[in-house]
């Protein structure tokens, strides 16, 4: 029965994938150990680095099956929802006219990831930014098992995250888990920074960039080369490395090595560093230059002091597998927390995302926007955004889902953007940034002021 229909269905495909799978786990069984044991096994280096490649090819085969048997794809919605709602809605005026969002998606039908400039009076697009992925990647040394470019960050499955507008009306962005980018307003390669970025991208109180990049090869003591250890990174505008380093590294040389080793066995991500949120200026209980950072896997958040190499604050939960954390005035934070779990089948979001606002002269905690959250089902179970702005709205991110939305605490939206494509399908949105009027106007007026060529007929 299964011949019949793989016959009857892309059978060159199918066949394919499910021999390549096939092969993937009669290859991942001969070299596991190696892959397991890793830097303290005494086998030869070279064998070491086969086993390590051969290791991520199931996952690699499994999702080559999934695309050729069920038309999956890496940046399709975790389900199809919201209808037939498709687009930017406007649903009450303009809070804070003139405000911009920047919008990364993957356009399901031109098959590619872009960046939009979005009006948000409107929703019209201001500008589009379509990156040459394939220039981008050329530019690159990096090389498996760091990262295979190639294969998984071509023009049809990169994941341009996060873009930071610069002063020139361009973007600096990476691929999650790729090369960091500058683009000029036209959409030119203005530099390109060979390291393995993810996640979040901010600017600090003087203009450089700060991100999270994958230390290879890591310095941890006793633990395999599997290891991903995550670095903080500060770029300047030009693409310079100012300062790096291994988030692992800075909790164990502060007494906090529990964070990185316990666990009831080895998992090669114990932290997941997803957000560096640096201090534009001195708060009640942090200083101007200190670095927010959120860790995933562990549920915690901590300041970190560069300029001492000090934690000087942390707390763990009641947020669960959080992302973004936002510095709302001298003595308050808040977080978005996924409240996911990790179960057998894969992860699953306890109910709904939420909001926390945290505040360190009372030690209070408090969920403003939760009633928000159940109305209108926001539960991405990984990644996400939630900022609230000055009006009282919050402005959150579905990514999962490909949603975007403004909302009160009531859950009335003010406007939304489903990332629909034409056949219907949802495609992800990876972080998007909201601008409010006075940063947007300086963007508009960069924008009004680039010279681009015309595009070519």
């Amino acid at each position: 029965m299964l011949e019949e229909f793989l016959m009857k269905k892309r059978s060159y495909q199918m066949w394919a994938a499910l021999l390549m799978a096939l092969a993937a786990i009669s290859s991942a069984v001969l070299f596991s150990a190696f892959a397991v044991k890793g830097s303290q096994t005494p086998n030869p280096k070279g064998l070491r680095k086969i086993a390590l490649e051969t290791a991520q090819i199931p996952e690699e085969a499994a999702d080559l099956a999934r695309e050729a048997v069920f038309g999956s794809h890496p940046h399709l919605a975790y389900e199809q929802r919201f209808g037939s709602s498709a687009g930017f809605q406007r649903f009450a005026p303009p809070d804070a006219p003139g405000a911009i969002i920047i919008l990364p998606r993957y356009d399901g039908d031109e098959k590619r990831t872009i960046v939009e400039y979005r009006n948000l009076d409107d929703g019209r697009v201001i500008r589009e930014i379509a990156p040459d992925i394939s220039a981008i990647n050329s530019r690159s040394k990096l090389r498996p098992p760091r990262v295979n470019l190639k294969r998984d960050k071509g023009p049809s499955r990169y994941a341009l995250a996060h873009p930071l507008p610069m002063d020139d009306g361009g973007v600096v962005f990476h691929g999650m888990y790729s090369p960091l980018v500058r683009l000029d307003a036209c959409g030119a390669i203005v530099w390109t920074l060979d390291e393995v970025f993810h996640h979040s991208i901010e600017r600090d109180a003087d203009g450089n960039i700060w991100g999270i990049a994958l230390n290879y090869p890591h310095k941890i003591r006793a633990l395999p080369s599997t290891l991903k250890d995550d670095a903080i990174v500060k770029v300047s505008r030009a693409g310079e490395i100012l300062f790096e380093k291994s988030v692992a590294e800075l909790l164990i040389e502060n007494n906090l090595r529990h964070y990185v080793y316990s666990t009831a066995e080895y998992f090669d991500d114990p932290l997941h560093v997803n957000d560096v949120q640096p201090a534009l200026k001195d708060g009640k209980f942090w200083k101007k230059g200190d670095l927010f950072l959120s860790n995933r896997n562990s549920s915690t958040i901590l300041i970190y002091r560069p300029s001492t190499n000090k934690v000087v604050w942390r707390k763990d939960g009641p947020w669960l597998l959080q992302h973004d954390v936002n510095i709302l005035n001298d003595r308050e934070i808040s977080v978005f927390s996924n409240n996911t779990t990790y179960l057998p089948r894969g992860e699953q979001t306890l109910g709904v995302n939420s909001e926390y606002v945290y505040n360190f002269e009372t030690g209070r905690l408090r969920e403003p926007y939760l009633p928000g959250f159940r109305k209108n089902e926001i539960r991405t179970p990984t990644a996400g955004r939630g900022k609230i702005l000055p009006s009282g709205d919050i402005f959150v991110e579905e990514q999962d889902y490909g949603r975007i939305l403004q909302m009160n605490s009531d859950g009335d939206i003010r406007w939304s953007f489903i990332n629909r494509a034409s056949d219907g399908r949802l495609y992800s949105v990876r972080w998007a940034r909201y601008l409010p009027p006075d940063q947007a106007a300086s963007l508009r007026k960069a924008l009004a002021s680039a010279k681009c060529p015309a595009p070519a007929k």
